[in-house]
């Protein structure tokens, strides 16, 4: 693919359609996989939406990478005709994903930037493939790491609402898959970006659609459900919502479970200065999934309790998790709840994995059983009286 982004005719192509393709830099006089832009930008540009901030922050590295981006198999990067910067995602045709593409074509900038989906600002067709355009964000919305459990709040608010998105369509809810109004070669480290979160001016879309399904017109987005293998799908960060051999699986609350594990990884440390965090995470990631929050709900939840958070408390520094990998349902998030706000939520409060669940999930991973049980299950449900589901097929 590289040979794609690099050559003549792709720019021609391009440009023929009003976009500048970057230019791939050398190194020791061959083109490599980093492209810089080619019509000069002001040292720093503030947002206006769709487009986002960015600055010519590079860190250690030379000015040339001013604003310079890693090229992907399937995307690239080029400026439109007034010069804003825009990425463009190569799409096969016929493909769901280019089906979500045009779909997401027909919205708004106003309901696109209300349900925090980067917008699709063009598509350009061809014979065998098409491209998305779409303005260039920044990745690693998690770097600079948060310096307050306050930007914690914020983020995870950001991120709900990216999860509430559209009914009709499953997103793969992940900090891979979201990015952020802002953009350098270096975000990571960008202190620029660092004060614009501090000040609340950061705001965060998901982006990518190449595992994602649509829900069939017609059919009730409650009763939608995927065949357990897109499960593994996608991030490393999911529930175990067909750990137990389930046949099939619910996306949306699916979603909703791997923003709460993500989430667990990243902050349930912090519950012992947070103490909301137990709840929250609990009901993000049950195992009662009829039960589980929606991103509405948890949206609700977080915000009603946001209320009554001391400014102290949400002041605390953020530290990263000293033990990001711990299981998100063996943790004790509860341990240092005040009693008071523990009777309070006990509603909320996820029980211990039961070891039947345990028996299940060992059953489960054994090589020459394990397969076998989603196709059992399927099939005892056929032959009873089905799930009511409509279980989609890839």
């Amino acid at each position: 693919m590289r040979c794609f982004w690099q050559s003549p005719q792709t720019a021609e192509w391009f440009k023929e359609r009003n976009y500048t393709l970057y230019k791939a830099l050398e190194l020791d006089g061959e083109p490599i996989d980093i492209y810089a832009p080619q019509i000069p930008s002001e040292d720093f540009v503030e947002a206006v939406y769709p487009y986002p901030y960015h600055d010519k922050f590079s860190g250690s590295f030379g000015p040339e990478y001013n604003r310079a981006f890693i090229a992907a198999e399937a995307v690239g990067v080029a400026q439109d005709s007034a010069g804003h910067h825009v990425a463009i995602k190569h799409v096969l045709v016929d493909s769901d994903e280019l089906r979500i593409y045009e779909f997401l074509r027909k919205q708004s900038l106003e309901v696109m930037e209300e349900n925090c989906i980067l917008p699709i600002l063009d598509i350009l067709y061809s014979k065998r493939i098409c491209f998305a355009v779409m303005p260039r964000w920044g990745e690693n919305v998690e770097y600079p790491h948060p310096s307050t459990l306050q930007e914690v709040m914020f983020l995870m608010r950001s991120m709900l609402k990216v999860s509430i998105g559209f009914s009709e369509l499953k997103t793969d809810m992940s900090f891979p898959n979201c990015l952020v109004n802002h953009f350098s070669w270096s975000g990571r480290a960008n202190p620029k970006r660092a004060k614009l979160r501090r000040e609340g001016r950061l705001s965060y879309a998901v982006f990518d659609f190449d595992i994602s399904v649509m829900v069939p017109e017609g059919v009730d987005s409650s009763k939608f459900r995927l065949p357990y293998k897109m499960s593994f799908y996608g991030n490393m960060f999911r529930p175990y919502d067909t750990a137990q051999g389930e046949p099939d699986y619910d996306p949306f609350a699916f979603d909703v479970g791997n923003l709460g594990q993500l989430w667990c990884s990243f902050y349930q440390h912090h519950s012992v200065d947070l103490p909301i965090l137990a709840p929250l995470l609990d009901m993000m990631t049950t195992r009662k999934i009829k039960w589980r929050f929606t991103a509405q709900q948890a949206l609700d939840f977080l915000e009603e309790q946001l209320v009554h958070m001391s400014q102290a408390a949400l002041q605390v520094p953020y530290s990263v998790s000293p033990d990001w990998t711990a299981p998100y349902d063996e943790y004790d998030r509860w341990a240092h709840v005040p009693d008071g706000l523990a009777r309070r939520w006990a509603a909320f409060r996820e029980p211990k994995l039961p070891w039947r669940v345990k028996l299940l999930r060992w059953i489960y991973s054994l090589r020459f059983v394990g397969p076998w049980i989603p196709a059992l299950g399927r099939e005892l449900a056929r032959i009873t009286f089905g799930t009511g589901h409509y279980v989609y097929v890839p």
